[in-house]
Parts: structure tokens; sequence; C-alpha cells
């Protein structure tokens, strides 16, 4: 782990949440928009539904294997906060987000890519794009089992 600000089991309950919000269609690794792919939408669904409204994004670089990401602060959902908790998000972005978020990043894709590898997801090629399903890993498959008589 690089970063110290999310541990293992946080980074798996992002990228797990991210899949569950996508069910039941595919993603894939190709970009959502010019500024951001799976795993920035990924952490962006988990800092909103944290209380915390940002948008993560990359700066959109050809041919550059690594990215250089960036915090866009949603204001208008923060002035509607009450004061303490407006300064309480800005200080944990412009303090300790913004300098981590690299390793953030990072993390987050090497957590991803060990959950494929174990088929946590499924990883179709078709048309020579990658399409990437949940497995039945991710689901506590107990909720689903009607009870015994």
């Amino acid at each position: 782990m690089e970063n110290k600000i999310y541990n293992v089991e946080t980074l798996y309950e992002i990228i797990r949440d991210y899949y569950l919000s996508c069910f039941p269609h595919a993603t894939s690794y190709e970009s959502i928009t010019p500024h951001s792919n799976i795993f920035t939408a990924a952490i962006t669904n988990y800092m909103n539904k944290s209380g915390c409204p940002v948008i993560i994004k990359f700066e959109n670089q050809k041919f550059v294997s690594t990215k250089n990401y960036f915090i866009e602060k949603d204001l208008d959902k923060i002035i509607v906060m009450p004061t303490e908790q407006q300064h309480s998000i800005i200080d944990f972005i412009d303090t300790n987000l913004t300098g981590e978020l690299t390793k953030v990043m990072s993390d987050l894709i090497a957590m991803h890519s060990w959950l494929v590898q174990d088929e946590y997801i499924t990883k179709l090629v078709v048309n020579n794009i990658s399409k990437m399903y949940m497995s039945s890993k991710f689901i506590n498959m107990e909720k689903f089992k009607f009870p015994e008589n």
C-alpha cells in the first residue's frame, strides 16, 4: 500500500460498490469521458457517498502511461453544507487527498488488477474491447438463498 488514506478493505469497498452501481451492465477500461475512467468514477462515487462532493479526473494525455490526477471540488454542493463541515471537507481535500491522490489511484488500480486476477471481476474481450463484469464473489450469496422449510 502506497497511500496513507485508504486501507485494503476500503479500496475493495470502493471497487465493489462501483461494480454494484453498474450491475447488471458491463464496464470497461475505456475512458468514460476524455478525463475519466472506471477508476476515477469509482473513487468519485465513493467520495460523494461519503459526503465529500468531488470529481476525480485526469489530464487527457495521449501516449502517457501514468496519468496526472486532479480533484475538482463540487462547490455547489459544498456551500449548502454547514460551515464547519465545509471547512472539514476542504481541509481534507487540500491537506490530505491532494498530496496522496496519485498513490490512492495507484493502489486502487492495483487492487482492481488483483480482483480481476482472483476472478472477483470477470474480464471478457469482445471486438477488441475489454468488458468487465462483477462475479458472484462480490455478492453475499446467503442473502439470495430461500429459507429452508
